[in-house]
């Protein structure tokens, strides 16, 4: 469909303008997410810091500590994030985008929320 759209110089401008417009929104999403995404550890690990002082208090270690934290997380972010690239993956191919293209995109956002994860809690 984009080969078509791109016969004429209007189809041309057309496929360009919309790429910027999907781009800036790409970019715009994942600035958003990533915001939401660091601010709930935040507010996760800010909460619970009392909890967190007690367990230190006891003598867990800062691994272990870290371990139980990142274990809870974890099952909510990675059922959040399956969701979201299944929501996301659907609505690509419903737009015909290549299944390449949804299998990189997904692989990468996984990798990234996964990285963020690991770095919020490990910088705690």
């Amino acid at each position: 469909m984009m080969e078509e759209s791109r016969m004429t110089s209007l189809g041309d401008y057309g496929v360009d303008l919309t790429f910027g417009i999907n781009l800036a929104l790409l970019i715009s999403t994942f600035i958003l997410a990533s915001n939401a995404i660091s601010e709930c550890m935040n507010c996760l690990l800010t909460e619970r810091k009392s909890e967190l002082n007690m367990y230190h208090t006891i003598g867990w270690t800062h691994q272990r500590i870290l371990y139980k934290v990142a274990k809870e997380a974890f099952g909510w972010v990675v059922l959040s994030v399956l969701i979201g690239l299944l929501f996301s993956g659907a609505t690509l191919l419903l737009f015909g985008t290549s299944i390449k293209w949804i299998l990189i995109g997904c692989t990468i956002s996984f990798w990234v929320y996964d990285a963020s994860l690991f770095q919020t809690v490990y910088y705690f």
